[in-house]
């Protein structure tokens, strides 16, 4: 990125409202005031949200179908507090123009992380419910459960099997790891970024540099580290909800749904913040254009991993391995299937080859 980039709020004659020039940046780069009106709506919608889950949990099975969607929300809320941290590192060492825009955005993304961390109590309290290597954390309470008929025979190896990795102690230990770890990258990434603002050489090419390496040796290896602890958690919290099921991309599929979710919501956050200052005045179509560029290129990867898993799979007909895609084209759930394949990949590709 060159040094140009970070500060375009040079017109250097250029018309204000160029698509492709650079324009005059506004006497305040505050955020607007319509934020506050933003926060108590998605406030409401969490109040009634929670008002309809408590009516609901009263319902036959509610409570484990509660159970299971705050799951999915936990790790949906998860996605954008961590995914936010890892497009800002990767921000900082690619150096490209198409995340300036998005710093701020990312930055107020990994602010939540600690409460993301909060979340995961309740899992923690009401886990028997969900993980079979909760429910039944020895070898005995396995083996109890084998001659109950609550697990298989090959359920129950597998638990025996995975225990070191998979008990409660473990799994708690591990969530306070990589919290702590993302938590230290947030909370680093946010005081330098506040530092940097606040450098008296502001606007000096050394300053730029000096800054850009500072950022650029705490991403890098981040980034890295970012990859493996989240791999961890999507194993412990979403993988081992089925014992035996088993994946060598599974971590990877969640970062890349992680990219393109992040990025959906920062394009989505300054799009509608183009309609006050500063953003109205920093928004080019270029850049516009570059996000919606990297944000398809993220939709074709995961499309990519997840049929390429379901090949490997099929192909191998394991019998082992095959169950975990039948249930989920039984019962109503090939409509969905078949559903997510057309609005979350043929619709986007028609549109982008179309706009192309």
């Amino acid at each position: 990125m060159s040094f140009g980039h970070e500060h375009n709020g040079e017109a250097g004659g250029q018309d204000d409202h160029s698509h492709h020039g650079p324009r005059v940046l506004p006497a305040s780069l505050a955020a607007p005031e319509i934020l506050s009106a933003w926060r108590m709506r998605a406030l409401i919608i969490f109040a009634v949200a929670t008002i309809l889950s408590i009516f609901f949990a009263f319902t036959h099975e509610g409570k484990n179908h509660i159970l299971r969607a705050y799951l999915l929300g936990y790790m949906i809320c998860f996605s954008f507090a961590g995914g936010g941290l890892a497009m800002l590192m990767l921000q900082y060492v690619s150096g490209g123009k198409w995340g300036l825009l998005l710093r701020r955005p990312l930055e107020a993304m990994t602010r939540t992380i600690w409460l993301v961390g909060l979340m995961f109590v309740p899992i923690i309290f009401l886990w028997k419910h969900l993980y079979q290597w909760a429910a039944f954390p020895t070898a005995g309470a396995v083996a109890q459960a084998l001659s109950n008929h609550a697990v298989t025979l090959e359920q129950a190896m597998t638990l025996n099997a995975k225990r070191a990795m998979l008990n409660p102690g473990a799994a708690i230990f591990q969530t306070v790891f990589i919290f702590a770890i993302l938590l230290l990258f947030a909370f680093l990434l946010n005081k330098w970024s506040m530092e940097r603002d606040a450098d008296p050489a502001r606007g000096t090419e050394p300053s730029f540099d000096r800054w850009r390496v500072k950022f650029e040796n705490l991403s890098g290896i981040g980034i890295l580290i970012y990859v493996i602890l989240l791999t961890d958690g999507a194993i412990v919290w979403i993988k081992s909800l089925d014992i035996t099921w088993y994946s060598s991309i599974w971590g990877l599929q969640f970062l890349v749904g992680q990219g393109y979710a992040v990025l959906a919501l920062g394009i989505l956050s300054v799009i509608l913040l183009s309609r006050f200052e500063p953003m109205k005045t920093m928004l080019r179509a270029t850049e516009q254009h570059d996000l919606g560029k990297l944000a398809f290129a993220f939709v074709m990867l995961n499309i990519y991993l997840c049929f390429a898993e379901f090949l490997i799979i099929w192909s191998g007909n394991v019998p082992d391995e095959i169950p975990w895609y039948l249930n989920r084209i039984h019962g109503g759930w090939w409509y969905v299937c078949s559903a997510d394949f057309i609005c979350h990949w043929l619709i986007p590709s028609a549109c982008c080859c179309r706009g192309t």
